[in-house]
């Protein structure tokens, strides 16, 4: 790096703030006017003028290390930049990937199943949510198939008796089951019988004829 010419080529130099706190408010007019003629001079022909005030002399040192010091700063940018030109300009930014659950401290990404809004109304969706972080948990993630398949089992259950659909859930939950099973019927709801579906899982029955 040629330092001399990264300085004397530019137009101007940098004078920072904080020079007035810890330098120029401590100066003379004078000296002040010292400071700024050895800087010009420096930065137009790399020479530094002599002086006889040593306070002028310091401020002077610790201004052309800061000139210094932002000249081969710029000089890294410029190669940076050129490099990056010959590569076919600025590097591209990396999409994010999705988060990957901590097998040691699995959480459930229900980004992979979907929304659970999309579910029926009678299937809690807290169990749902508990039943696809268990499935990370045995590192069985549900795939998009599978969700489907799930949801149809449930809402065939719930056909066979209201709550059976939650409590198939919460079986499957609880002994860590990969799918989900039908609950044995122990006490039938009189309200409903054998052959009655629930009116509410019309809606659904597109889904159980696929």
């Amino acid at each position: 790096m040629d330092l001399k010419n990264e300085i004397i080529n530019k137009s101007g130099f940098l004078i920072y703030t904080d020079y007035w706190e810890k330098y120029f408010s401590k100066m003379s007019g004078e000296q002040i006017k010292e400071v700024f003629k050895i800087i010009f001079c420096f930065n137009k022909t790399f020479e530094i003028l002599k002086t006889d005030d040593l306070a002028v002399e310091m401020v002077v040192a610790t201004i052309i290390d800061n000139i210094k010091r932002d000249a081969e700063k710029r000089f890294k940018q410029s190669i940076a930049s050129k490099e990056n030109g010959k590569m076919g300009g600025r590097p591209k930014l990396k999409k994010n990937k999705p988060i990957v659950s901590n097998p040691l401290n699995p959480k459930p990404n229900l980004s992979d199943s979907k929304n659970d809004s999309d579910l029926p109304i009678f299937i809690n969706k807290d169990l749902f949510n508990a039943f696809v972080e268990m499935r990370i948990k045995i590192k069985k993630q549900l795939t998009e198939k599978a969700r489907e398949l799930l949801i149809k089992n449930l809402i065939k259950f719930e056909t066979k008796q209201k709550g059976f659909a939650n409590e198939a859930l919460e079986n499957s939950i609880q002994n860590s089951y990969q799918g989900v099973f039908e609950p044995k019927i122990n006490n039938y709801n009189n309200n409903y019988k054998n052959n009655d579906k629930p009116k509410f899982l019309s809606e659904y029955q597109h889904i159980l004829n696929k």
